[in-house]
């Protein structure tokens, strides 16, 4: 590991234990998300860059490589729109804090600020019955009862 690598993971460890959950004060759960965010982060980068784990720092967190991870998660992982938005979230909050930490990384909080969010495919339209169509249903005989309500006498 080089002095810039445990800068790096200094701060990923400052910003899941101490920051998250002393400072914010987070569930749990939380905690448990975004450190699952990074991880997948984390090892989508060694893969994408063919280097060990140790090797990582800032300089690999560009913006073409935090897309091309979400472009990962979307078409590799079946992961939908939301959970793809949800880790983008996790990615800059962590870089976020680590600028407010070293102020030489504000550059990438920068970078990543630019990502847009891509937008889920909006449900179908919904449509309704007419009026008219209403009250034809409403209408109908009760099926619960076996005779009618108007009794015929013979």
């Amino acid at each position: 590991m080089n002095e810039k690598s445990i800068r790096f993971f200094n701060l990923v460890k400052d910003f899941l234990m101490v920051y998250l959950s002393d400072q914010k004060a987070v569930s749990p759960n939380t905690v448990k998300s975004y450190r699952e965010s990074l991880r997948l982060l984390l090892n989508y980068l060694c893969g994408r860059n063919k280097i060990g784990l140790g090797k990582l720092s800032f300089e690999y967190l560009s913006r073409e490589a935090v897309e091309g991870f979400l472009n990962y998660l979307e078409k590799e992982r079946q992961s939908g729109i939301s959970t793809r938005y949800h880790r983008l979230a996790c990615i800059r909050s962590f870089v976020k804090y680590a600028a407010l930490r070293d102020p030489g990384i504000q550059a990438y909080v920068n970078d990543l600020s630019s990502i847009p969010v891509k937008k889920e495919a909006k449900p179908p339209v919904i449509s309704y019955f007419s009026e008219s169509a209403l009250k034809t249903i409403f209408e109908q005989p009760d099926t619960r009862k076996k005779k009618s309500s108007e009794t015929c006498f013979l």
